[in-house]
């Protein structure tokens, strides 16, 4: 397997990044931050704030604590109450409307795709690429980092894993909203690894620009040259501005872009707008199949929106691009990543141009992951909880049985994550994880204690 910056295999990442000492215009060399107050606008930045704050558990202790001043009658009991039953208002209306949007952006029909393993195209003849997916790689935050044996043998048959590295190379004195990992999380993620396998580290996102372009420089270099010579030629880089996609063997093109930065200047990346997309598109006379690992989406949302899910089907399929065939760019499969928990995999068919010998049309599947979650986190607080889930995939690659000239995903394979903390040490496992419907059986026991709260008092209205 061979990785390079164009499909003619003629320029490797590796001397590319070490030959670039300081990127010329637009990315200027520079220490210098320039902080949003989070990448979004300001109704998204208070909906986020509002995400964070949906919290079960704080629902029933709230409403349990009214239980308990119902006990008392005094002004200060109801002083305390008022603001008990204010608060406990706010967050069960948060909660509510987060399930309202969930069930209004809920993908129709039967599109999503299920845990497990699926032949969603058949292939002419055996793949010719194999290639694995993860979602956020988040800070450890002093834990070590373990795979347990059955996420190593889920990806023991793929050359090349994809993951979106959040922040930098080496760790920085962090602030409560910066990301950056001390390099021993390349010795943690090369235990993932066998030993002909390599990861993709995507460092396009919003954290990137955390430190200052000259920062994220150095934590390029070093992901794809790392100290340690046993975690060499383990490691490529791609979503800076000048290495916005690469090639894989010629064939296979993986292209990422940022939607979001918590900088107001972020040239140093590669940016996820229409018409840098189509530049990142690759339509070299060699390239078989395009991949998108966009960072997307919004945080804390387990829901896709609905424009989200436009997006996707229009960037796979171009149905609203009125240009001839030949000449639309689509794309063959996307994963994303950005809000931190686990959204659906949805197939989008596309009913191809040319027949079957039968006369009949031929139906193309293509994948969308909305969120592939977090792979790793180590957050201690309000997130440990929500930020803790993931998905994996793996997709085998080849040329269509009924139409040879597209390429598309023969078997594909996706499971649930989870980071089990014992002690120190956080494993990531397949599995569930902490279910919605433990939160959900939470809210009702305060929703049932405060109707026992007030029961009495609704009585006392009547004679």
């Amino acid at each position: 397997m061979k990785i390079t910056r164009d499909e003619y295999g003629r320029e490797l990442l590796g001397p590319y990044y070490a030959g670039i000492a300081n990127p010329v215009s637009p990315c200027n060399p520079s220490d210098e931050t320039k902080w949003t107050i989070g990448p979004y606008n300001i109704e998204e930045n208070l909906k986020w704030i509002f995400k964070m704050l949906v919290l079960p558990g704080v629902i029933a202790a709230l409403i349990i604590g009214l239980l308990i001043l119902n006990l008392f009658n005094n002004l200060i009991s109801q002083i305390v109450s008022s603001v008990f039953s204010t608060i406990a208002t706010f967050f069960i209306y948060i909660y509510s409307r987060e399930k309202f949007l969930e069930a209004y952006h809920k993908i129709r029909g039967n599109e999503v795709l299920d845990p497990g393993l699926t032949e969603l195209n058949i292939l002419k003849e055996d793949p010719e690429f194999s290639i694995g997916f993860v979602g956020d790689i988040m800070m450890m935050r002093g834990h070590e980092l373990k795979f347990d044996p059955p996420i190593k043998k889920f990806f023991k048959d793929v050359p090349l894993i994809v993951g979106n590295l959040e922040g930098i190379i080496p760790e920085q004195n962090n602030s409560f909203a910066e990301q950056s990992h001390p390099e021993k999380i390349l010795d943690q993620l090369v235990n993932l690894l066998k030993n002909d396998t390599e990861w993709l580290l995507c460092v396009s996102n919003n954290h990137s620009i955390d430190f200052g372009n000259n920062k994220f420089f150095i934590s390029t270099k070093t992901i794809q040259k790392p100290t340690k010579p046993g975690n060499q030629n383990k490691f490529n880089a791609f979503g800076r501005w000048d290495v916005p996609k690469v090639f894989v063997d010629d064939k296979f093109c993986i292209s990422s872009a940022t939607k979001w930065s918590n900088q107001n200047t972020w040239d140093c990346t590669s940016k996820f707008e229409d018409r840098k997309l189509e530049k990142y598109y690759c339509n070299g006379d060699k390239v078989k199949y395009n991949i998108l690992y966009p960072h997307w989406g919004y945080e804390n949302e387990r829901y896709t929106r609905r424009k989200i899910q436009r997006k996707a089907i229009e960037l796979l399929t171009c149905k609203s691009q009125q240009i001839a065939e030949d000449k639309k760019k689509k794309w063959d499969l996307i994963f994303g990543h950005h809000p931190h928990t686990r959204q659906p995999v949805m197939v989008v068919k596309e009913v191809l141009k040319n027949l079957d010998r039968d006369n009949n049309k031929i139906v193309l599947k293509k994948l969308v992951a909305f969120s592939g979650g977090n792979l790793t986190s180590g957050v201690k607080f309000i997130r440990k909880k929500k930020h803790i889930h993931g998905i994996i995939m793996k997709c085998k690659i080849g040329p269509l049985l009924k139409s040879p000239n597209h390429y598309a995903v023969g078997e594909v394979e996706w499971l649930n994550t989870f980071n089990e903390k014992d002690g120190n040490i956080k494993t990531v496992k397949i599995g569930e994880g902490i279910a919605d419907r433990t939160r959900i059986y939470i809210m009702l026991i305060g929703i049932a204690a405060f109707l026992i709260a007030f029961i009495p008092r609704i009585l006392e209205l009547f004679p």
